[in-house]
């Protein structure tokens, strides 16, 4: 089964444009966000969601398999970086992210986007949290630092990166606390060397129950069926079937199905190209436009549903999505402009080490649970400067012993 990638885009595409206008922190920027800011943000973000979609798969065009990710806990994850950042690096990733919002704008952007998905409901659990782990000793630059405590909602701890598997079980437990336990291990020991100065880690979870479940007065409404794969493989599934009234839109090359969960603030949103053998061009011509322009069309209409239950998990290496989308410089360690994080009295040359993201989708007749989780690792050369390079030779080796002048080898 492969929309699930498609599935977590359209989730992303109604989080935003709700919600109190008016931004309260004077430090994000004193100002009232109009709805034209609003729906600039919203529509930049779901463009780089769409990238994100496309480029990853892409990449694994070989290799596909079920996939899921959460291009909000990518986008916050960034959003935070991108305050940090200045120069080509600021302007590749705001290129990439938000292209279309005006610096001023930003901070308040991301802090009400963050206030809407953390309102509290009885209806649904949607929360999403971010957090900074800081090497002992690391000096963040104060205005770095209230930008994203206050604009991004962020938490902070040190960290001591002498002890990685200590540093890991404190990483890894945050998360899985803020996900219910449905992302783990999303940080390795390998990653907490000397280099590393600070963690910026995104966390988010999903919980809703449909409007209408997909049961009847004798339990689940779920009879087995044949779901065919990308691949053309044909392969035995459980299906979730009912008649409902749902929102509903189908044009020439898609139909599109609208399932509404409890309190109709959400839904998912399923496209199916009208052609079995259409899904490749479906991708290649798919767009945030027109994925906004359907979802927006769909009214409400008896269906006839048939949808299969669901299970992925999903781990994505970011830097080659990343490099792809077009924010190269971050991780160039020589190019890297990331001096509004830091002083540079330090000493430090930061750049992004590494950043993953891992996510995790359940869909069942009652509803779906959902998480991610995003980290981007900011680490500098100067410890990697002041460390002599380790020369061990504990396995196999050739040797050559090569005489300077003439440059002939003499012993081998």
């Amino acid at each position: 089964m492969t929309f699930a990638g498609v599935i977590s885009v359209a989730l992303f595409a109604l989080t935003f444009g709700s919600g109190d206008s008016q931004v309260t922190k004077s430090l994000c920027v004193d100002a009232t966000l109009s709805l034209i800011d609003r729906q600039s943000f919203t529509a930049d973000l779901n463009n780089f969601a769409v990238e994100m979609y496309k480029i990853s798969t892409l990449q694994q065009q070989n290799d596909r398999t079920d996939s899921v990710f959460s291009p909000a806990s990518i986008a916050f994850a960034l959003g935070i970086v991108l305050q940090g950042a200045d120069g080509v690096t600021r302007a590749e990733i705001k290129a990439a992210l938000v292209p279309n919002i005006d610096n001023i704008m930003l901070s308040a952007s991301f802090d009400q986007l963050l206030s809407a998905l953390n309102s509290a409901t009885n209806q649904y659990e949607l929360s999403t949290a971010n957090k900074l782990y800081i090497k002992q000793g690391f000096e963040l630059l104060s205005s770095f630092e209230e930008r994203v405590v206050n604009c991004f909602h962020t938490t902070s701890e040190t960290m001591d990166v002498s002890d990685p598997e200590a540093t890991t079980q404190q990483v890894n437990s945050w998360v899985e606390e803020q996900t219910k336990s449905k992302i783990t291990n999303l940080i390795s020991p390998a990653i907490v060397t000397p280099y590393l100065r600070l963690l910026i880690v995104n966390a988010i979870y999903f919980k809703g129950e449909w409007a209408t479940p997909f049961t009847t007065q004798h339990g689940a409404n779920t009879a087995k069926n044949t779901f065919t794969g990308i691949d053309g493989r044909r392969k035995e599934t459980d299906f979730m079937s009912m008649t409902n009234n749902f929102l509903f839109v189908q044009d020439s090359s898609t139909s599109v199905l609208g399932i509404p969960y409890k309190n109709d603030e959400l839904h998912m949103f399923l496209f199916l190209p009208t052609n079995p053998a259409g899904f490749a061009d479906f991708e290649a011509s798919l767009t945030s436009a027109k994925l906004s322009k359907l979802m927006d069309a769909a009214k409400n209409t008896r269906v006839q549903v048939m949808i299969p239950k669901f299970t992925t998990k999903s781990e994505y290496p970011l830097k080659n999505v990343l490099t792809a989308a077009g924010m190269k410089t971050m991780f160039d360690p020589m190019l890297a402009n990331l001096t509004a994080i830091s002083s540079s009295s330090t000493g430090d040359k930061l750049f992004v080490g590494e950043a993953k993201h891992k996510a995790f989708i359940e869909v069942n007749e009652k509803g779906t649970e959902a998480a991610a989780a995003t980290f981007v690792a900011i680490m500098t050369l100067s410890a990697a400067i002041n460390q002599p390079t380790i020369f061990f030779a504990n396995r196999p080796f050739v040797f050559a012993i090569r005489h300077a002048s003439s440059g002939a080898i003499v012993f081998m």
